[in-house]
């Protein structure tokens, strides 16, 4: 896509008018012009295709971002993953037994949303942050998240990172309320709201990636491990357990690492 349309796309109070423009002058980018032909499930999509779904969730975006007073860089990532949150849908839509469903879309959707956003030359810190958001746009269903507890939540934080859950929150509320019937204009859903309320009670601030409490030097100390591939995978699963709440404080992660990790890694 063309800078000047994104840069609409960006500014525009109804960018849908600017796709809708494309559309008609044919200018629209294959990932785009595909969510045409791709149809969804009446009951929880009455307006029709995906690509009226993109639309009105695209023009939810820019009202949630003028609302939120959201900077440059900010509203950016909001309406640019509000475009391009369905690409999987493309790929991954099938009918079963009459129904049509899109089971793994947003995952499937990372790839031809990079391709887009590359293409479109949109700045690489931006793209960092919307191809998470893509991914993890439907995190708060509980076919993904059953419980919503604090180690579930900080595993959420930390596989959206760069971006946070207030930025993820948006995009939700913009695909929520980006649809048709009784749906449209529904807000946030009550379990994106509880995500939210867990994670302001977690110690650390959730938007941040917290130090490691144990460095790769503490962990050689500890078990005699050289510099090697192991450390490396001992290290991160270190990490991976601090950050889903296992242990908070140095002696804690200290007897984890030999009591679990290390059992694990030699076993």
């Amino acid at each position: 896509m063309h800078s000047n349309s994104i840069n609409m796309i960006l500014n525009h109070n109804k960018p849908s008018e600017i796709i809708i423009y494309l559309q008609k002058t044919r200018k629209l980018d294959p990932e785009i012009e595909a969510l045409l032909s791709v149809p969804q499930d009446k009951e929880h999509h009455p307006e029709g295709s995906a690509y009226i779904h993109t639309l009105l969730v695209l023009d939810e975006a820019a009202e949630i971002s003028a609302r939120e007073n959201l900077n440059g860089s900010d509203n950016a990532i909001l309406r640019l993953s509000a475009l391009c949150h369905d690409f999987g849908k493309v790929t991954h839509t099938q009918i079963v037994d009459g129904k049509i469903t899109a089971y793994g879309h947003p995952e499937a959707g990372i790839v031809p949303a990079a391709s887009f956003l590359m293409r479109s030359k949109v700045n690489p810190h931006i793209m960092t942050h919307i191809l998470p958001l893509v991914k993890y746009h439907m995190a708060w269903v509980g076919f993904y998240t059953p419980d919503i507890t604090s180690r579930v939540v900080r595993r959420l934080v930390s596989k959206i990172q760069p971006t946070n859950l207030y930025m993820l929150s948006l995009i939700v509320e913009a695909d929520m309320s980006g649809r048709g019937g009784k749906w449209y204009k529904q807000g946030l859903p009550e379990r994106m709201n509880q995500i939210l309320k867990v994670a302001s009670t977690l110690n650390n601030p959730v938007d941040v990636y917290p130090d490691p409490l144990l460095s790769g030097d503490d962990i050689k100390h500890i078990t005699g491990i050289p510099e090697s591939p192991l450390l490396g995978k001992v290290k991160a699963a270190l990490y991976k357990a601090q950050l889903e709440g296992r242990f908070t404080t140095k002696d804690e992660g200290t007897f984890f690492l030999l009591t679990h990790v290390v059992i694990a890694e030699n076993s």
